[in-house]
């Protein structure tokens, strides 16, 4: 899957539209690219926070090319800890 764009409160909604439709074919892993995110929020962590959830108990879940912008929300969410365990992080 792959977020482009501004990831905020405007799209949140999608998101969890994503996070369910994931959720309902429960794949053995997610690869996400944020390559093209211009913009992230809190909306970014709280759908790795719903996303991560939804998976199966061994799934994995991988952030590839992960752009400054979103890779900067995720980093400082890891070190506070929004960001679930399972998150790889991957350039």
């Amino acid at each position: 899957m792959s977020l482009v764009g501004e990831v905020d409160t405007a799209v949140a909604g999608l998101l969890s539209e994503a996070v369910d439709w994931l959720a309902a074919d429960t794949p053995p892993g997610v690869l996400i690219d944020l390559a093209g995110v211009t913009f992230a929020g809190s909306a970014l962590l709280n759908f790795f926070g719903r996303l991560s959830h939804a998976m199966p108990a061994d799934g994995e879940l991988v952030v590839w090319r992960s752009s400054p912008s979103a890779d900067l929300v995720l980093r400082t969410g890891a070190l506070r800890r929004s960001v679930p365990r399972s998150v790889l992080l991957s350039t």
